[in-house]
């Protein structure tokens, strides 16, 4: 970060791609005392209700590993403990997805797992077609977490 050293009172970072690297820079920023707030998500907690478990668990585990730090939630509390900050809060908050958003989300990852022989076409756009059925009668779910971690850095460093 090109900012000095003890720069700021707090600071804030969502959907971090590297966790290690840009805590350590915002602690770095932020001065003694000061708080950093960290959002971000766990794929691997994607929940879609399907009748074909086989697909959908491939399709979540796939979706999740795919990601570069696709369980970076879920490390968040153990990241900040290792930059040496305080944990003082953390929640984990249940993400609702509509199916267009999932659509617009997931459907790129369901087209790449079909070259690659995981799914076929077919079962591919059957496991699609449910989830629009689904959708159009109300009963589809699709939530994962996204978890909201607070931390304050050290009045006097350790």
């Amino acid at each position: 970060m090109p900012f000095p050293d003890a720069t700021f009172d707090a600071c804030r970072a969502a959907r971090l791609l590297d966790g290690a690297l840009a805590l350590g820079g915002m602690v770095r920023v932020t001065r003694p005392g000061g708080r950093i707030v960290v959002v971000d998500f766990d794929w691997d907690t994607l929940i879609i209700d399907h009748p074909d478990k086989e697909t959908t668990r491939t399709f979540i585990q796939s979706h999740a590993d795919a990601i570069r730090n696709g369980w970076i939630g879920r490390q968040l509390p153990r990241l900040l403990r290792e930059q040496d900050l305080e944990l003082r809060s953390l929640e984990a908050v249940p993400v609702l997805v509509h199916y267009a958003m999932a659509e617009l989300a997931f459907g790129n990852h369901l087209a790449f797992l079909q070259p690659n022989g995981t799914l076929t076409a077919a079962r591919a756009q059957q496991w699609w077609e449910y989830l629009r059925q689904a959708d159009a009668q109300g009963t589809l779910p699709i939530c994962f977490t996204s978890f909201v971690v607070v931390g304050a850095k050290p009045s006097v460093a350790p």
